[in-house]
């Protein structure tokens, strides 16, 4: 007899915690999707940065080279641009591709809402009824 008092008391006062809490999760940062774009945005603004620095290290490089040597020893600083230009060349694909896969992440998700819906009642007052949406969006 007391178990079953106590499940009923359980399975009275269960609903009422449910209903004064809001829950609202997104999973689509648990996709692989979401992990594909958050590598492949690291890749691409590292490449962008390095790239640009190198790009910056190059021209000064040359310059230095070019006043001390002159003209035809000035070859280091132009591989070192170079390879600057390439990275950051090599960033904007990446970072292309990252924010496709962010799109393609959020588009496919379960999302989990509970909240309360309102309608007018007989009196001029509103009845309140807790709510649980389950969404699945592709």
């Amino acid at each position: 007899m007391k178990k079953y008092i106590l499940l009923l008391l359980v399975a009275a006062l269960l609903p009422l915690r449910a209903y004064s809490q809001t829950l609202h999760t997104e999973s689509y940062k648990s996709t692989p999707e979401w992990h594909t774009y958050k590598v492949l945005r690291a890749c691409g603004w590292t490449s962008l940065g390095v790239g640009v620095t190198a790009m910056g290290a190059g021209v000064f490089l040359g310059l230095a080279i070019a006043s001390i040597e002159g003209g035809k020893k000035a070859w280091p600083g132009a591989v070192v641009f170079s390879s600057g230009a390439v990275l950051t060349a090599a960033s904007i694909p990446l970072l292309v591709t990252a924010y496709r896969y962010r799109s393609k992440a959020k588009k496919s998700y379960i999302s989990i809402g509970a909240t309360r819906l309102t309608a007018p009642d007989l009196s001029p007052t509103y009845a309140s009824t807790p709510a649980l949406s389950l969404s699945i969006t592709f």
